[in-house]
């Protein structure tokens, strides 16, 4: 039901990996990440991950680490205490920037022994193999952006909707999910109202419109 749409799953890994290697940015993006490393044992250890989490923890976790350190002054977090790595979330965050949002996030969680959270993921942003392959191997669905009629999207909505509640309550992931369509201009961050009738028990169209009971 949702195949056009959810991330990678651990049998899948291998395959996106070897896809990944064999891609012409890998020399350049292995260079970066992993300057201490010759490309050679870059694409040994890249081709022996076969799940999500040692792909998160050996390669994403240290993409953010190298962005943090050439680009970030300082970098802090508060609120842990409130998070049970028991219970699965739903969060809820501003939009300052289209990956880095969640992809901090995610390395946070993974030094605290939290569960890494499935991350939406724009499909106008979803171009090319490599960042298919990096997105989806990181937890990332792919959300909708049509155009035409309000059947439409009303549509798109609903299925990211389904999607969601299914993770949440039959694969026991959390998930995050930007407040609104696109990034803040001018640091109003208010959450788009389509974001809240999503998360309501059901969503139906009724003539021209979109009502909710």
């Amino acid at each position: 039901m949702f195949e056009d749409i959810r991330p990678y799953n651990d049998s899948e890994i291998s395959a996106a990996m070897s896809r990944i290697v064999a891609n012409p940015y890998f020399s350049k993006l292995s260079s970066f990440v992993f300057p201490e490393m010759d490309i050679e044992q870059v694409r040994d250890m890249i081709l022996s991950i076969d799940n999500i989490y040692d792909f998160q923890l050996k390669v994403m976790h240290r993409v953010n680490q190298r962005i943090i350190e050439e680009s970030i002054t300082e970098f802090t977090f508060s609120g842990l205490e409130r998070v049970d790595p028991e219970k699965n979330y739903l969060y809820v965050s501003n939009h300052r920037d289209i990956m880095l949002d969640a992809s901090l996030l995610q390395s946070v969680f993974l030094t605290h022994g939290i569960g890494t959270t499935e991350i939406t993921f724009g499909a106008n942003l979803m171009q090319g193999q490599l960042v298919i392959d990096v997105g989806k191997s990181n937890k990332m669905f792919k959300v909708e952006r049509p155009g035409g009629s309000i059947r439409e999207f009303y549509k798109a909505s609903k299925h990211l909707s389904d999607y969601i509640r299914m993770t949440l309550h039959e694969k026991n992931e959390s998930v995050w999910i930007a407040q609104r369509n696109g990034r803040t201009k001018d640091g109003v961050d208010r959450t788009d109202q389509g974001i809240i009738n999503m998360f309501r028990p059901e969503v139906i169209v009724v003539g021209g419109g979109v009502s909710n009971q």
